[in-house]
């Protein structure tokens, strides 16, 4: 830490030195004070003496004398520029110094005129070769504007032809498709076609082959119950040709061939008649009938003892057979056609 000695040696220091620099001022002020008078300025003089005789007899450490004496010198020095501002010699130099102001004033009047000249040249210059400048960037941009839009024309021209020939190439392409998916349908059309006429012929040969067959087992049918009638007949022709109407075994023999006579009728007329042989199996069906007449009611006139209903059942059994003959020989002639 600082003692009290020090600090106020330090004081003492900062104010002295605050004093010097006073001084060093005041008197520089006094010098500039005195030039400036030497030229007839002595408006600059007259400051420095307000100022300096009042810090003068600031100081208090200087003695009265010292104070009086700068004071004296101060007065002295003012009186003596205000007498030789006076003289023809101070009035020369105050008028040299005049012109010499003049000079300077019109000289640097002159120099600014010439320095706003040059800058209005250098303006009007630099304004002048901006316009040339912008002439040219827009002489450039219109150059490049009209190469930027031939070459976006011609861009648009290439881009335009390229998807022309697309199109056209798609066109072709969706075209070429078209007329395969057309030869392809013509084709599938065809096999469809030959297909359908191809099972439409295998129908129609299924068809007459079930025909031919439904036809022969009619035939088969109708021609083994017409065998099977005839023997049945033939065992009744044979059975009345010695009749034994007293014999039980005879009755039963005869019964018997009835009942199979009769099963046979009715058997017979549930086959099934193809179209072409209707005309046929009408004779087959009356011939029938009168078989299945003749078996219901022969056994009740053996029964009866009734002679004439024997007779009309020996008489539709023979008109059975004529008719059983006529149909056979039709079906013969269909089947053969």
């Amino acid at each position: 830490m600082l003692t009290s000695s020090t600090s106020k040696n330090l004081f003492i220091f900062l104010l002295l030195s605050l004093r010097i620099c006073w001084l060093v001022i005041l008197g520089s002020l006094f010098l500039i004070a005195l030039v400036a008078a030497g030229h007839g300025e002595t408006d600059i003089f007259w400051a420095v003496l307000i100022l300096g005789l009042p810090t003068v007899w600031l100081i208090k450490k200087w003695q009265k004398q010292t104070k009086f004496l700068l004071s004296l010198i101060l007065i002295i020095s003012f009186i003596a520029c205000q007498i030789y501002s006076g003289t023809p010699s101070g009035k020369a130099a105050y008028a040299s110094y005049q012109r010499s102001n003049i000079a300077r004033e019109q000289k640097e009047a002159q120099e600014a005129k010439q320095r706003q000249v040059a800058e209005q040249t250098a303006a009007t210059e630099r304004a002048k070769q901006n316009k040339i400048a912008v002439a040219e960037k827009a002489r450039q941009d219109k150059v490049a504007a009209t190469e930027k839009a031939k070459q976006g024309a011609i861009a648009a021209a290439a881009k335009a032809k390229s998807d022309k020939d697309a199109a056209v190439a798609q066109k072709q392409k969706e075209d070429q498709e078209a007329k395969q998916r057309l030869i392809a349908g013509q084709a599938a059309r065809e096999q469809v076609a030959q297909a359908q006429a191809k099972a439409l012929q295998q129908n129609e040969q299924q068809a007459k082959e079930n025909e031919k067959e439904a036809d022969a087992n009619y035939c088969k049918k109708v021609l083994d119950i017409d065998t099977q009638l005839t023997e049945c007949v033939q065992t009744l022709h044979d059975l009345f040709s010695d009749p034994k109407f007293d014999d039980g075994d005879w009755k039963m023999s005869v019964v018997a061939s009835l009942a199979v006579m009769n099963k046979l009728s009715i058997d017979g007329q549930a086959i099934s008649c193809p179209a072409r042989f209707q005309s046929a199996q009408n004779y087959y069906s009356a011939a029938l009938n009168e078989y299945e007449k003749a078996s219901d009611d022969l056994p009740r006139a053996l029964d009866n003892q009734d002679t004439d209903k024997m007779e009309e059942c020996a008489s539709r059994i023979t008109h059975g057979s004529e008719l059983m003959k006529s149909a056979t020989q039709k079906i013969e002639r269909t089947s053969g056609n």
